[in-house]
């Protein structure tokens, strides 16, 4: 695993990101809604997407908004070293939707 060994093609390999989504796909598809311990487990992916390949910014902001959206409904499940983080950007946006709706 990543966060233990620090094998970055563990989470590097296209077939990582192509299984995490196999899964969202075959529960939110077979459900309509997606556990939020499957959901930190997407965001987790991507953000050690990010921490194994620092360049990467998609990932990065992929996981901050998953993160975002456990922080709205299960907080408890948001890393405490990540919450800065989530909650800075989810700031940022609400503001940017705020001044989008005024103009």
């Amino acid at each position: 695993m990543f966060t233990e060994h620090g094998d970055a093609a563990a989470v590097l390999d296209p077939a990582a990101t192509a299984e995490a989504y196999a899964l969202w796909e075959a529960t939110v598809g077979a459900t309509g809604t997606i556990r939020p311990e499957q959901l930190r487990s997407l965001a987790m992916l991507h953000l050690c997407r990010f921490q194994a390949d620092v360049g990467n910014t998609d990932a990065f902001a992929t996981a901050m908004n998953l993160f975002q959206e456990l922080l709205r409904g299960r907080p408890d499940l948001v890393p405490a070293a990540r919450l800065t983080d989530v909650a800075a950007v989810l700031t940022v946006t609400e503001v940017a939707g705020r001044d989008a709706a005024r103009h």
